[in-house]
């Protein structure tokens, strides 16, 4: 059963990635940047609502632990619950290989630097995914004949 439900996920998958290239055709270079930023405030956001969840799920554990916790270890255990909730909610999907290359191969290099520092912003600097270094060249000086530069997604180096 869950071979049929993964192989239902995957298709799903591919026809996201799909659709996506083929609305990245239609964008202008305006509409582009205002898509990365879109996407920016969209981490913000999420990052936002998994702070206020891990403080409330810490707000909730700590009185219930059964023993008196010093403040320094309550707050340990709100980073620990946000650290988590980060990790599953954003980190593991920006980490996802193609996911990587794709949004590589759709953004220019200033563009993936405004990304990286938004999401080490939103994260703690041990935390913080490593996006591809080279992306998709969108001037004449590109180095490939399809008008594209190569684009390297570095593995994300994520210390949880």
């Amino acid at each position: 059963m869950f071979l049929f439900h993964w192989r239902e996920e995957l298709q799903h998958a591919i026809l996201d990635e799909l659709e996506w290239q083929r609305e990245d055709a239609l964008l202008a270079a305006g509409e582009r940047d205002a898509a990365v930023d879109d996407l920016i405030a969209l981490v913000g956001a999420v990052d936002g609502i998994l702070q206020a969840q891990a403080n409330a799920d810490a707000g909730y554990f700590v009185p219930h632990w059964g023993g008196s916790l010093s403040a320094a270890r309550i707050q340990r255990v709100r980073d620990a619950f946000l650290e988590a909730y980060r990790w599953q909610y954003i980190v593991s999907g920006v980490c996802e290989p193609r996911f990587q290359a794709l949004v590589s191969a759709l953004v220019t290099a200033p563009q993936i630097r405004r990304i990286r520092e938004a999401l080490q912003t939103a994260m703690s600097p041990d935390a913080a995914p490593r996006l591809a270094t080279t992306s998709r060249s969108r001037s004449a000086n590109s180095d490939r004949p399809d008008g594209s530069a190569a684009a390297s997604a570095t593995r994300c180096n994520v210390v949880a």
